[in-house]
């Protein structure tokens, strides 16, 4: 697994405007060649081979507003061999987490080869703001669980207090010193 800021918008759904950005460095048609090649080795952008026609971004920069008009571009990968695809589960980009000019990215894998991802791996992706501008998503303390209305509520009781036990009898050979009270217990 490669994964990282690979400074390359590979295609051109992967940028926001790819004719006026021919000369720009990240998307040189030498820059994509070779991310090409690399690909063409072995290797497979997990996020594109998953979504091939969705265009997303996981980069805007500072100047011009870019977050607000999505202006972006994708230049966060997860490449994985062509070997361990079959464990890959789910790619995804996070466009609504704030925080940084880049936004986060995942990659769910299964532990073994053939194993079922759902039993593998015990994490929700929220894509319920993917595709629509300026929503932010379902943060997980917000989202509903499919169960809640059908649940009720377990009453709770307070334990019963016990009974305190009877007072122990002093001996003249006990003094207070040596002996707790019933309470210290």
């Amino acid at each position: 697994i490669w994964t990282g800021d690979l400074n390359v918008a590979h295609q051109d759904i992967d940028i926001h405007n790819p004719k006026g950005n021919q000369k720009t460095a990240g998307f040189t048609p030498a820059e994509r060649k070779n991310f090409t090649h690399l690909l063409s080795s072995g290797f497979v952008d997990t996020y594109r081979q998953q979504n091939p026609d969705k265009q997303s971004f996981s980069y805007w920069g500072y100047r011009g507003d870019c977050k607000t008009k999505n202006a972006g571009w994708r230049l966060d990968y997860f490449v994985v061999s062509e070997s361990l695809l079959p464990m890959v589960g789910k790619s995804f980009i996070r466009p609504y987490t704030q925080g940084s000019d880049h936004c986060p990215i995942g990659l769910l894998v299964a532990r073994e080869k053939g194993q079922d991802m759902k039993a593998t791996i015990d994490i929700e992706v929220d894509d319920s703001a993917a595709d629509v501008p300026n929503k932010k998503a379902t943060p997980p303390s917000k989202r509903k669980k499919p169960d809640d209305d059908d649940e009720e509520e377990e009453e709770v009781k307070a334990p019963k207090k016990k009974a305190k036990a009877p007072a122990k009898k002093k001996s003249k050979k006990d003094s207070d010193e040596d002996m707790p009270e019933d309470d210290d217990f």
